[in-house]
């Protein structure tokens, strides 16, 4: 069992960069939790008698009564990035949220494999980019240090939790690959280029893509893009001053026809009339 990290009594959390090391390899426990990010694709993770293969846009959260190790796929050793607190903070926490959090603690605490969620692009690079910035950060203000690791796990928990309850909801048997698609083309950048963009982030044929939709997610890839469209329009049109016909080809429609069909399928109401609603309800 590693029961080193904290042995310093004004430390609550430690992070660190990790190329598989020794002690990576062999299997070990801790007393504290931890989230562990990967940096590279395709790494065999052995847990508690298991083996799972992690794609670098998993998180994956470690429970004292964990017992893992890694090993290199294809002679790369893998790199995660990880974030270690002291078990008092993850209990204090389920009791703050009152029957909330022990729903949270029988959903993170109780099943056999630790919980893992998988992050969209942006996410991923929001906790890469926040624990860069801890590297600047004066190492003898340990007060500066410890308020903004605080923050972190405080951010990262929260984006978690979320996105393990909405998971938990879904069904089992959904593909990684369909899940982290899904995610994916939830970024501007790749819902405004459609169908296209969607077949070639999957790695799968158009046919293909268009079946697993419709068997996992009962929803067509267009149906499944246009909705996206919609929502970022929908949100836009409630918080900037954007005009309309801006709104509709910067989110990938080229009908204006076409969007404002839709948009009143979907809403029930033209864009401007929607965008009039909701400004007076937000006042």
């Amino acid at each position: 069992m590693n029961k080193h990290v904290f042995d310093n009594v004004d430390i609550d959390f430690s992070y660190r960069y990790a190329v598989n090391g020794a002690h990576a390899k062999t299997v070990h426990g801790h007393d504290f939790f931890e989230f562990f990010l990967t940096l590279n694709d395709g790494v065999l993770h052995h847990i508690n008698g298991r083996e799972q293969l992690l794609h670098d846009d998993m998180l994956v959260f470690i429970r004292p009564q964990d017992e893992h190790y890694f090993s290199p796929v294809d002679g790369f050793e893998p790199r995660h990035i990880n974030l270690a607190f002291r078990k008092e903070i993850v209990y204090a926490l389920f009791s703050y949220l009152g029957d909330a959090g022990e729903a949270l603690r029988r959903q993170l605490l109780e099943p056999d494999m630790p919980p893992i969620c998988v992050l969209t692009e942006r996410e991923r690079r929001r906790v890469i980019e926040t624990m860069n910035s801890f590297n600047v950060i004066d190492a003898k203000d340990k007060e500066e240090m410890r308020l903004a690791l605080r923050f972190f796990v405080a951010d990262t928990f929260s984006m978690f939790a979320k996105k393990i309850s909405l998971e938990s909801e879904k069904e089992d048997n959904v593909p990684h690959w369909l899940e982290a698609l899904c995610e994916k083309m939830c970024a501007h950048e790749n819902f405004t280029e459609g169908i296209p963009r969607m077949v070639e982030l999957s790695g799968k044929t158009r046919e293909h893509l268009a079946r697993s939709m419709q068997k996992y997610k009962n929803i067509t890839v267009s149906a499944f893009i246009n909705n996206l469209r919609l929502e970022y329009v929908a949100n836009m049109l409630v918080n900037s001053d954007l005009n309309i016909v801006d709104l509709c080809f910067e989110s990938g429609f080229t009908s204006l026809d076409y969007f404002g069909k839709q948009f009143k399928k979907k809403y029930g109401m033209a864009p401007s009339k929607f965008r009039d609603i909701m400004k007076k309800e937000t006042i």
